[in-house]
């Protein structure tokens, strides 16, 4: 499937993060996006689960649901405008 028809797409890029992977196939997909400011996460459909994982932290990485996507990036936009000068 392409990136744009997976649930997790409208989403992150209403953010401002830019897909890196634009197409993959099978029951398990996994997209992986990134934006200006480093950070990395990946939308993954499966077959028992859609759900969302943030590789910005190099030490520990933590799967979310992908209920949560958009209140996790909904913080990291506010913790990046508090720390613009």
């Amino acid at each position: 499937m392409k990136v744009e028809e997976e649930w997790h797409y409208k989403i992150f890029t209403k953010y401002g993060f830019k897909p890196i992977t634009k197409e993959q196939s099978g029951f398990v997909r996994q997209y992986s996006y990134t934006n200006d400011e480093g950070f990395h996460l990946e939308g993954r459909t499966g077959a028992s689960a859609d759900y969302f994982v943030d590789h910005t932290n190099k030490i520990t990485t933590k799967d979310y649901l992908h209920s949560d996507l958009e209140e996790h990036l909904k913080n990291i936009t506010r913790h990046l405008s508090l720390h613009t000068v």
